[in-house]
């Protein structure tokens, strides 16, 4: 198979400005590509609504990107393969988590979790707490999300600026003791 000069490009491109293996950057790249066809044939051949806005469009052709990378992209990566800001990849992020979100819940969840730090906070007095932080807004808010479709959010603490959450390490729900981080699958510090 003849190699495509643009694909190669592309290729070194992400991996210049994303700092990842040619391997890593090679599936991405081909993820996009696939996803693009995808999105093409979707609008040409499908029966649900066609966005009207440039970032509705790009968060429906990233949601295949997704499919196809089998995991949701970074908001980095986003800025990478759409060329736009960080703020208008973020935007194109909480779209897609808006309108797609039950179709990429698995991968949301997966991304949230990959991308929380989580810290000991708290006091024996005060009540022993987990601090949550994130580097994206996107996976704040999907961990915002989770928390709450627990039953977890009358004890959350939000920052959202900071990309935060505090939660108590144990909490009372329905009568039930329920351990914060498993229920959001996160795994607490060793």
């Amino acid at each position: 198979m003849p190699t495509n000069p643009d694909r190669d490009k592309a290729i070194k491109r992400l991996g210049l400005l994303i700092g990842t293996a040619e391997t890593e950057a090679g599936s991405l790249v081909d993820a996009a590509i696939a996803g693009a066809t995808d999105h093409a044939l979707e609008l040409i051949v499908g029966s649900g609504p066609v966005p009207t806005s440039l970032t509705a469009t790009r968060a429906d052709q990233l949601r295949f990107v997704c499919k196809r990378a089998g995991r949701l992209l970074t908001q980095r990566e986003v800025e990478i393969l759409f060329r736009v800001t960080s703020a208008a990849a973020r935007s194109i992020l909480t779209t897609m988590l808006a309108t797609y979100e039950e179709s990429l819940r698995d991968q949301f969840l997966v991304r949230m979790r990959t991308d929380a730090t989580v810290t000991a906070s708290g006091s024996d007095d005060a009540g022993l707490e987990w601090t949550l932080r994130f580097t994206e807004s996107n996976t704040h808010a999907a961990a915002v999300t989770e928390a709450k479709r627990n039953g977890l959010g009358k004890s959350l603490v939000e920052e959202p600026t900071r990309r935060t959450l505090t939660v108590p390490r144990v909490i009372s729900v329905d009568g039930k003791t329920v351990d914060v981080l498993k229920a959001l699958g996160i795994e607490a510090p060793a």
